[in-house]
């Protein structure tokens, strides 16, 4: 779900204007410009619990409100249930609400473009450079070993 929510995100522009001119072109998503580029997306495999997130986007992952998005709540999970004729079991109507709280959480979280995307690790600027030259060593040391080694 946080994969779909960063994705999803739109992005904050470079400028860091909090507040768009409505002559602005609109934010673009991730997966937006991940298709723009002719890729695809990498997204993980939902497992046996897929059948759940087509129903949270049939749903909506959020709400709109007079102060932003807010998550899907049971009131919303009844009127689907009742127009599509299923009946979800507890858990499920549980585990979709917290899918919604999920996706907001991590969709504000994505908004800079810079920000790390979900599963990966967040290192510091020094970590990252020392993390480079340990795999630089190493490379080196795997190198010089293959012209020492006998014919």
């Amino acid at each position: 779900m946080r994969t779909w929510a960063w994705l999803n995100a739109p992005l904050k522009t470079k400028t860091g204007k909090k507040a768009q001119q409505q002559d602005e072109e609109p934010r673009i998503t991730r997966i937006e410009k991940i298709r723009a580029e002719g890729r695809e997306p990498d997204l993980p495999d939902p497992g046996p619990a897929g059948y759940l997130l087509e129903v949270f986007f049939d749903l909506g992952p959020s709400l709109q409100s007079p102060m932003g998005e807010t998550p899907i709540g049971y009131e919303q999970l009844v009127a689907w249930q009742s127009i599509h004729g299923v009946r979800l079991t507890p858990w499920e109507g549980k585990t979709l609400c917290d899918l919604s709280i999920a996706w907001l959480v991590a969709k504000d979280a994505a908004k800079e473009p810079g920000a790390p995307r979900p599963g990966s690790v967040d290192e510091t600027p020094e970590q990252a450079e020392e993390r480079r030259k340990r795999v630089s060593s190493g490379l080196g040391d795997m190198l010089r070993s293959f012209r020492r080694a006998p014919k």
